[in-house]
């Protein structure tokens, strides 16, 4: 027998009741009799968190006894309880969007992570480590510090491919047959991003422009249509992680918007006016932290020639949100300002550098007349 216990975190985790997702693993738990007379053995004080499970004369003894709200004798507790638990029957602890959970879960994890007594217990929790970045929640210190001597091991899952993306939206459709057109505009638009794709579809979903006809699902509209839209809830999403940034970092990533999904650091100099090396700089800090950007692996010597460090956005829709975050006006600027720094490149540059970028100026000199 397995016995698994889940737990799932909740947004804005400072505000949270302390070891919010702990308690609700542990609420799924005592539906077993048997699990509830191991809380009253082992760890009195988590049995007060569950009031139903005792009436008031037996809440009073136990207050009185387990040093009613002590944090640090709770950590404790839990820790012989997990071992009286594991003695009988293995123990799975699932806590989900770790992300956001609270300090007293985080600390609860480094508990029962640095036990010293074996004991048949896996605890898996999923994280995005986007927001725990940009947030700085503690399981980065936490995961770096389990990692290092050796009490956890980190599975960072790969994005969707083709076929995966397809069966998502057959599943979602009653199983019907996904043309290869759909699923590759699927894939495309959210680049295999299971969260994206979610968002997406549920946009196409609520807007209709998904129906199935005769066991076929078709699309109600242009796939232009699609190509070119980022569903509102997904916008927000991108934005509170905008919110998290310094205005010189929105700025360096609205002008590399505008230059494209791969774009140079002088180019955002030249067009912000900027030292290139405090560019690069900033644009190295943010790959670092997984926030919006990764290098781009261009060679920086071409025909004898440096060139500045490469980058390219990690998602076509991170590039869409910070594009139309600026006025008609400034982008209008900005695209003239990459036209010149092309033209400059041309006259100045090694043959084979100057026609690559003379194919960006000529499509930023495009871009400003569309404008």
């Amino acid at each position: 027998a397995l016995r698994i216990a889940g737990g799932q975190c909740v947004e804005g985790y400072q505000e949270q009741e302390p070891y919010y997702p702990v308690l609700g693993a542990l609420g799924r738990l005592t539906r077993q009799p048997e699990v509830v007379k191991t809380l009253q053995k082992y760890a009195p004080s988590w049995l007060l968190q569950f009031p139903s499970l005792i009436d008031e004369p037996e809440r009073r003894k136990w207050r009185r006894g387990a040093g009613y709200g002590a944090r640090q004798r709770m950590l404790r507790e839990v820790c012989e309880l997990v071992d009286a638990l594991c003695r009988h029957e293995p123990l799975v602890i699932s806590l989900e969007d770790f992300h956001w959970a609270d300090p007293h879960t985080v600390a609860c994890l480094a508990a029962l992570a640095r036990r010293r007594e074996p004991a048949d217990l896996m605890i898996l929790i999923t994280y995005r480590p986007v927001d725990a970045i940009l947030s700085r929640h503690p399981i980065r210190t936490l995961k770096l510090e389990l990692k290092t001597h050796r009490l956890c091991a980190e599975i960072a899952l790969d994005t969707l491919d083709q076929n995966a993306v397809s069966r998502i939206i057959a599943d979602r459709h009653s199983a019907a047959y996904v043309p290869d057109s759909i699923a590759q505009l699927m894939h495309r638009q959210t680049e295999g991003n299971p969260l994206f794709l979610e968002l997406t579809l549920d946009y196409l979903e609520a807007k209709k422009f998904l129906r199935v006809t005769r066991g076929t699902l078709e699309l109600s509209v242009p796939q232009s249509t699609v190509s070119s839209l980022v569903p509102e809830s997904l916008r927000q999403i991108i934005e509170r992680y905008i919110e998290q940034l310094t205005a010189d970092e929105a700025g360096m990533l609205t002008a590399a918007s505008i230059a494209g999904m791969r774009f140079e650091a002088s180019t955002v100099a030249s067009m912000l006016d900027l030292d290139s090396s405090d560019v690069e700089n900033c644009l190295d800090s943010l790959v670092q932290r997984q926030v919006f950007l990764e290098s781009d692996p261009l060679p920086k010597v071409i025909d004898g020639t440096r060139r500045s460090s490469s980058y390219g956005f990690r998602h076509s829709l991170h590039r869409e949100v910070f594009y139309h975050r600026c006025g008609l006006a400034t982008r209008r600027l900005l695209h003239a300002r990459i036209a010149r720094a092309m033209e400059a490149s041309m006259a100045t540059n090694a043959p084979a550098i100057a026609s690559e970028d003379a194919q960006k100026g000529f499509r930023s000199i495009e871009s400003v007349h569309s404008l």
